[in-house]
């Protein structure tokens, strides 16, 4: 407590309800007194309120947490288990992943949808798979169906949009548990993580749902369909690095493509 460093420590022990903490650990979870006093009176309620932190983990980073109502703060918390006690150690890392954000924010995210780039991408699941969370993986291949007509029919700006379009519907459907980047192009790569294979195979089924029930918006304000066309690989089927994976995602989304082509042949869009 006598350093400038931004550190914390608690200690928690069997059979004792008090938890023991250095006076920076109030000030960096951001507790009032009477918080203070709620979680280091008794071990469970600090328990609960660490276990709802881990619950805001930071996507590739390892032991990153952002603070419970507070979005933009985010601390480092590592904790020793030992036989009869927990001792943590919590740091905080705000400025650090603010400006390490800020430089791989405009390094890392492709100009047109704000979605990451191939680069942003690769790095942040390669950081997720070195961390060995445990959860379940996949990654899914997607091809937008009709790019080149949406062009030749409405232009280019409105290609534009309905690239925007597609962006924001698969960027709402990954949500905050998995990684959603645009490769280039009309193609997009998902990066799915969940806790158990049923929560994956619920993300996926929402993306086959969408595949043909989907809308993008012009720049004109005219509603057109939006479809694509989609591969996965689960992680565990393949066992490989991360660029074998989005192969096999790739082979999988051209199978799905001319499935699709077989089953409803083209339909051209006339302009209204």
């Amino acid at each position: 407590s006598r350093t400038e460093m931004n550190i914390g420590v608690y200690e928690y022990r069997d059979g004792v309800q008090q938890v023991y903490c250095t006076e920076r650990i109030p000030q960096i979870f951001g507790w009032t007194d009477e918080e203070t006093a709620y979680y280091t009176g008794n071990r469970v309620h600090l328990y609960t309120f660490i276990e709802e932190l881990r619950r805001s983990r930071v996507v590739g980073e390892r032991n990153v947490y952002r603070i419970p109502g507070e979005p933009d703060r985010y601390i480092k918390l590592e904790e020793t288990h030992e036989e009869s006690s927990v001792f943590g150690v919590v740091n905080d890392v705000t400025e650090d992943m603010q400006r390490r954000m800020q430089i791989e924010s405009e390094r890392d995210t492709d100009p047109l949808t704000r979605l990451y780039n191939r680069r942003g991408l690769s790095r942040r699941v390669e950081r997720i798979l070195e961390a060995g969370t445990g959860d379940t993986y996949a990654v899914v291949m997607i091809d937008l169906d009709d790019l080149k007509e949406i062009n030749d029919t409405y232009g280019h700006e409105s290609g534009d949009q309905y690239i925007i379009s597609a962006a924001e519907i698969l960027k709402k459907i990954v949500g905050e548990s998995g990684l959603t980047a645009r490769h280039g192009g009309d193609e997009f790569v998902l990066f799915l993580e969940e806790k158990s294979e049923e929560a994956l195979q619920e993300k996926l089924l929402q993306l086959k749902n969408a595949q043909d029930s989907s809308e993008a918006v012009l720049h004109d304000g005219q509603h057109v369909p939006l479809r694509f066309s989609m591969g996965c690989c689960f992680i565990d089927e393949v066992a490989a690095p991360y660029d074998e994976m989005l192969e096999k995602a790739d082979i999988a989304m051209y199978q799905n493509k001319r499935q699709r082509k077989e089953k409803h042949g083209k339909q051209p869009r006339m302009k209204e």
